[in-house]
């Protein structure tokens, strides 16, 4: 995301029947909503929030940090 500039981007990806991982793209205007009602606890909402607010640092979750 960095070399495009994007602090926030939703990336679709798909998995085939032998597990390997695809990538399909990547949105920077990409809906998150749905996967954050059925997943509450990643707090991606308020991760956005933060960005947004100018916070001095990037939000971090579960040892992830967002994208500069």
């Amino acid at each position: 995301m960095q070399d495009y500039g994007l602090s926030y981007a939703a990336s679709d990806l798909l998995v085939d029947s032998h597990g390997r991982w695809y990538f399909v793209d990547c949105n920077p205007a990409g809906q998150y909503r749905w996967l954050e009602n059925e997943l509450p606890d990643l707090g991606i909402t308020q991760a956005l929030a933060q960005l947004l607010a100018g916070d001095s640092e990037r939000p971090r979750r579960n040892g992830l940090t967002a994208a500069a």
